[in-house]
């Protein structure tokens, strides 16, 4: 069982990895509780953009208590996060990229959220659904 400085040095080199071999790096924004949880500002983006103005918007005008969440292309969870945050049920994110996948997965554990998100990685396929939706 890691610790969670153990679980944050893993998100961190998920998020190196991620650097060194996407030609799309450094856009990733961090859902509020693990941004606040990754010091290392190297990692986090350097462009602005509108995740939080749109989380905003999103909850004036949808409530997200006791609902079932799917967020497909979620990338690293911002707004599943945001809707656990917000007393979803339970959440689920499909996710093409492996490295957005695996940063998610450590979150998930970081948090101890795993009965409540079901991430699943999906390249033409779709694999590890607790729920499937077909």
């Amino acid at each position: 069982m890691l610790n969670e400085q153990e679980i944050v040095s893993e998100l961190i080199s998920v998020l190196a990895k991620t650097a060194n071999t996407e030609k799309h790096h450094g856009y990733h924004i961090f859902p509020e509780r693990v941004d606040s949880k990754i010091k290392d500002e190297v990692m986090k983006p350097k462009s602005k953009f509108y995740e939080k103005e749109r989380m905003t918007f999103i909850r004036e005008n949808i409530s997200f208590y006791n609902k079932s969440i799917l967020d497909i292309g979620c990338n690293i969870g911002y707004f599943l996060f945001g809707a656990l945050d917000d007393n979803a049920k339970s959440v689920t994110g499909y996710e093409g990229k492996v490295l957005c996948y695996e940063f998610m997965e450590r979150a998930i554990k970081l948090f101890g959220e795993e009965e409540k998100f079901n991430p699943s990685f999906f390249n033409g396929f779709c694999n590890r659904l607790r729920h499937p939706l077909i």
